[in-house]
């Protein structure tokens, strides 16, 4: 993950995660042990994924001494809170905020409508 972060010759989604590091590469490593208590304390994947992108946005260089629990927290907590947030900023520009996204009849919502007739 952290070559998708710093090289910009790699995509983590294009290559689903995978490199050419070898398990013996791995094991030489001197911080193998930071990635086994991670995987012992986040039992999936994307709890392990989510932790790892919360730190590297935190810290772009992504030295692992640097990543932290209260990174990966304060991340999830600004996630869990963004369509709220959202709703607070956009207030202040659309009187009925709520229309805009319902469906009736089974038509398309009154925003999508607006995006389809701007283009």
């Amino acid at each position: 993950m952290k070559a998708h972060f710093s090289r910009k010759d790699y995509d983590f989604f294009k290559y689903g995660g995978k490199t050419k590091v070898s398990r013996d590469s791995f094991w030489k490593r001197k911080d193998r042990f930071f990635f086994v208590k991670l995987s012992k304390k986040y039992k999936t994947e994307i709890e392990i994924r989510n932790y790892l992108v919360s730190n590297f946005i935190k810290d772009k260089s992504g030295y692992i001494a640097n990543f932290s629990e209260e990174n990966y927290k304060s991340w999830l907590l600004r996630r869990s809170g963004f369509f709220d947030q959202f709703v607070i900023e956009m207030k202040p520009f659309i009187k009925e905020f709520e229309p805009l996204f319902e469906v009736k009849n089974s038509s398309h919502p009154k925003l999508l409508k607006l995006i389809e007739e701007s283009n």
